[in-house]
């Protein structure tokens, strides 16, 4: 910990893209099943979605298959409470994402989910890859890695009130924990705010997702064949 910390560049963020390319998202629809009020309602990235609950009062399932049948993304929310979310691939929701009213579940799968706008959790909200959201969570198995877009509030992540959530966090701006929130998993923001009782578990994640805020760089190997010449 230090005052004078050294800089750091956050990965960037691909909105524009992920907008246009994300399966399902506003540009490519469920092949297979639905998604409570779509994913856009004008095709254009500008939060029109408004606030969209993931954890609805009735299950829902959206999948996206190529022509061969091969899955491409999905998710999936059977109800209840604990429920089970099941996630795959990259999903773009254009407008806020807002976990409330107790609503708790434990997901499984691997997926980058995007929000063009804020991400909130607030008032007893689980969402953890372990069924008991401890340390026995694997993110080689399951793993959420949640992107907020929003640039115009301060807050693009914002979790209050006994919040519990494993996996990763990307803001554009702040994220921001108060108040008895838990979370297992790396976070990338301009700033982290954390106020009162709040508890962070750094868990390394190995290799990234698809859809991930990342900043690659190549990297060539050059190895003799054998039976060839070496200098």
């Amino acid at each position: 910990v230090d005052n004078q910390p050294t800089p750091f560049t956050k990965p960037p963020v691909d909105l524009e893209r992920w907008y246009n390319d994300a399966q399902p998202g506003p540009m490519h629809g469920c092949t297979t099943g639905s998604f409570p009020g779509g994913f856009d309602n004008d095709s254009v990235m500008n939060k029109s979605r408004g606030d969209v609950e993931l954890l609805t009062a009735q299950p829902y399932d959206c999948q996206v298959k190529d022509a061969q049948g091969n899955l491409i993304g999905r998710i999936a929310w059977s109800g209840g409470s604990p429920g089970s979310l099941t996630i795959a691939g990259t999903i773009f929701i254009d407008g806020n994402i807002v976990f409330q009213n107790s609503a708790k579940a434990i997901y499984q799968g691997k997926a980058t989910l995007y929000a063009s706008g804020k991400i909130t959790f607030q008032n007893s909200n689980d969402l953890c890859g372990d069924p008991l959201c401890s340390d026995d969570w694997d993110p080689l198995q399951n793993l959420l890695a949640l992107v907020s877009g929003e640039s115009q509030a301060d807050d693009g992540i914002d979790m209050v009130n006994s919040v519990r959530f494993q996996g990763a966090l990307y803001a554009v701006n702040d994220i921001r924990q108060r108040n008895s929130t838990v979370v297992w998993g790396p976070q990338i923001a301009r700033q982290i705010y954390l106020v009162n009782s709040v508890e962070n578990h750094y868990v390394p994640l190995g290799t990234l997702l698809p859809g991930m805020p990342a900043d690659y760089s190549e990297a060539v190997v050059i190895q003799p064949e054998a039976g060839g010449f070496s200098f």
